[in-house]
Parts: structure tokens; C-alpha cells; sequence
């Protein structure tokens, strides 16, 4: 027997929290990609604030090379979680692993609006060191695919942060999100932040960022002493 989909409760997606012209929705995941030092890592802590602020519960996998305890002040993570300090401890489960077998068992238990993974393709690297990229690359998609399914059910945003490199075809050189074909096409929207290039290092703007979503929309912003993030 067939049975009918109910399209119009699926299609239905609950903004859970918006920050710099992005916002993150229920039953979508958006990808964050960028150069090292670039910003992913800020960004990500600016939408995990505007979540909890908004008494959103948030989990935030911190498992990029360099988590977000170790870095020097003003460190951001530190000036907003003292700033809010009721609302972090009672609604942010923070990790500094990652572990896919346990992670929807446990995502399960704590019933989270919003999950952040920070590094997603520097924790499989770790764990997989021996393995093709090819391989990687299929672990990763299926992760996905089944995250996919669970944030459905369970009406949760995800937003993931993954590097990006450098791939010289054809003598052009092209910038590709590290990961595989999956995590770029599992992502409902996906955020390329670049550097604006400049040969004169002078130009008031060679040190500021470029948000490019979906490659349609782009703007500009800088990151202030302490990593606040202005839109300019």
C-alpha cells in the first residue's frame, strides 16, 4: 500500500536563528567553507550566540584544528559566554570530540534547536588518517545522509564549517570544499567566505572577508579586534 506524504507539513520550515543576512532554518543544514583564518570558526560563535540569546538549546561540536579554548584573548567565545552566562550554561552542550556512531543517540537525549559542527572534515581525517580521500569522502556523505533524515524528524538546524583548497585544472586554479561532492550537495545552503584580493597592501579593504551564498548573493565584512563581525 502506498502511503500519502503530507507535503505541506514537510515543506514548512521554522526560522531557528538568523545573524549577518544568514539565517538557519529547522530541517536544513548550511555550510560554512573558507581559507584558514578566514572567519568560520567566529561565524559559527556569532550564530551560536544569536541562538542562545534567542533561548535557543544548541550543541556545538569544537573540533576543528584549533578549538575555540585555546585561542589568545580577547578570545570571543569567552566575552560572550561571561556576557550571557546564565543562558550558556543552561542551554549550550559544548563537545571536543566527535564520535558519528554515538552522535544521534546522544543528540537524541539532549533534543538540541540548533547543532554546530565546527570541523567536520578535520575530525573524519583524524579518525580515518589511512583511508583514501575517496573513502573519506563516502564516510562523510553518509554521515550526512542520515543527518539529513534526523533533523526532518526532529525539526533541527545544523551548520557546518569545512575547509577549502586549491585545485589547478586545465592551468586555472579553482577553490573546492574539502569533503567531497556530499557535503556540498547534502547542505541546503552553502556560504563561501574569500578574502578580497588586493596587490596593494595599502587598500583599506585587502584584509576583509567576502560571504558568497549560494554564489548568487555576496557582501563584505570585517572581523574587529576580538573577532566581532561588521558588515560593510
Amino acid at each position: 500500500m502506498l502511503k500519502k506524504f503530507n507535503w505541506k507539513k514537510e515543506i514548512q520550515q521554522k526560522p531557528i536563528v538568523e545573524f549577518g543576512g544568514l539565517s538557519i532554518n529547522e530541517k536544513t543544514i548550511l555550510l560554512i567553507a573558507g581559507q584558514s583564518l578566514a572567519g568560520k570558526t567566529i561565524t559559527t560563535l556569532h550564530f551560536i550566540n544569536s541562538a542562545i540569546v534567542d533561548n535557543k538549546k544548541v550543541v556545538f561540536f569544537d573540533i576543528d584544528e584549533k578549538n575555540v579554548m585555546d585561542r589568545p584573548n580577547p578570545n570571543l567565545f569567552n566575552e560572550m559566554s561571561t556576557k550571557n552566562q546564565k543562558k550558556y550554561d543552561d542551554l549550550l552542550s559544548y563537545y571536543q570530540d566527535f564520535d558519528e556512531k554515538f552522535f544521534f543517540t546522544e543528540m537524541k537525549k539532549i533534543k538540541p534547536d540548533l547543532i554546530a559542527i565546527d570541523g567536520l572534515y578535520h575530525s573524519f581525517s583524524s579518525k580515518y588518517p589511512n583511508v583514501t580521500s575517496k573513502s573519506k569522502a563516502k564516510k562523510i556523505k553518509d554521515f550526512l545522509m542520515d543527518i539529513r533524515k534526523f533533523i526532518r524528524e526532529y525539526k533541527i538546524g545544523v551548520l557546518l564549517t569545512t575547509p577549502i583548497g586549491r585545485v589547478t585544472k586545465d592551468n586555472k586554479t579553482e577553490y573546492v570544499m574539502l569533503g567531497g561532492e556530499g557535503i556540498k550537495y547534502l547542505s541546503d545552503v552553502k556560504v563561501m567566505i574569500q578574502f578580497i584580493e588586493s596587490d596593494n597592501k595599502d587598500d583599506k579593504n585587502s584584509y576583509k572577508r567576502i560571504f558568497f551564498v549560494d554564489r548568487q548573493h555576496q557582501f563584505g565584512f570585517h572581523i574587529e579586534y576580538g573577532g566581532h563581525l561588521i558588515q560593510i
